[in-house]
């Protein structure tokens, strides 16, 4: 094991994206497409001084690129054996707003008649690749495989109900209330609002202020404002290089696609702008490996991490026409 902070992410898979830069970048004649290493602090707290910051000051870097390769992938295995590859398309969107009210009491109340909408049991609208999703990781599901195969008759049979709340939650805007607090005269709480890819976030935010006028509240300061963000299609010439290349290392494995619902990547500032990204682990990582990501333990197996490398290599000299 190689252990360590970033081990798997995201240390791990940035030096997996510089092996294939310096692949390229030493051939010995030039790529067929640009190929850009980006390296990029910043991206848990919003990509200010990152990801952000390049776009609004140096977006000739962005020029003419088509696709990108970020986190946000998942491999699912039974002991050593991988048995799903999961190629990250897209994920949900966030919008934080402040709720304000003069006392106390009419933001709580505020706030109780929200709860309604923190855990539904209903969808708002099924995106046709969340159903694609769903039938993907049905096989690999014991207990839900024939609610996620045909997520449409589940809605139509009154069994979506039955899904759990993170599948539940990719066909569904849905709301939360953190603590409330004192603003001088005034009490406030901020709403987290995880909306679907497609999502208007102004019309969220209208809706909010319709559902709390009537408790004397209003809604107040944006903190957060995402979205809407297309979804990256899994029919592209560059998703079959990904998809070759598992296979040539891995075997036969399913490939298919993520959709992440809660957590997001840098990929939701690069979509709007037609780039197509795809979040992508190039090694296998188990569920005890996943679940030690941002701790002290976490870790990622040399064998994989290795392979992982040379997978990445490949990718990025396929597509550059050099290999």
């Amino acid at each position: 094991m190689m252990w360590g902070r970033g081990t798997f992410d995201m240390k791990g898979i940035g030096i997996a994206h510089l092996e294939g830069f310096i692949a390229a970048a030493t051939k010995g004649r030039p790529p067929d497409h640009d190929i850009v290493f980006l390296a990029t602090a910043d991206e848990e707290t919003g990509s200010a001084f990152g990801t952000r910051w390049l776009l609004d000051h140096r977006p000739d870097v962005f020029s003419g690129i088509k696709y990108v390769l970020s986190e946000g992938g998942v491999t699912e295995m039974s002991r050593t054996t991988l048995t799903y590859y999961g190629i990250e398309i897209g994920s949900k969107q966030g919008v934080t707003v402040d709720i304000v009210a003069p006392t106390k009491a009419q933001l709580q109340r505020a706030r109780i008649h929200l709860e309604r909408f923190f855990i539904r049991d209903q969808p708002d609208r099924v995106l046709p690749e969340v159903a694609r999703f769903f039938r993907q990781i049905a096989p690999l599901r014991v207990e839900q495989r024939d609610l996620l195969a045909d997520v449409g008759r589940a809605i139509a049979t009154g069994k979506f109900w039955l899904l759990s709340q993170a599948y539940r939650s990719l066909t569904q805007d849905v709301v939360w209330v953190r603590n409330i607090r004192q603003e001088g005269p005034h009490f406030a709480a901020v709403v987290y609002m995880s909306n679907l890819p497609d999502t208007v976030p102004d019309d969220r935010i209208a809706w909010l202020q319709r559902e709390i006028a009537p408790f004397g509240a209003t809604t107040g300061a944006v903190g957060r404002k995402e979205g809407p963000v297309p979804l990256s299609s899994d029919q592209t010439p560059f998703f079959g290089i990904l998809e070759r290349e598992i296979h040539r290392e891995y075997g036969p494995v399913r490939v298919g696609t993520e959709i992440l619902a809660t957590s997001v990547n840098e990929s939701r500032f690069l979509r709007p702008l037609g780039m197509i990204c795809y979040g992508f682990v190039p090694f296998p990582v188990d569920f005890y490996q996943s679940q030690a990501m941002h701790g002290v333990d976490e870790r990622v197996t040399i064998d994989w991490f290795t392979q992982g490398v040379g997978v990445m290599r490949r990718i990025v000299l396929s597509y550059a026409g050099l290999l």
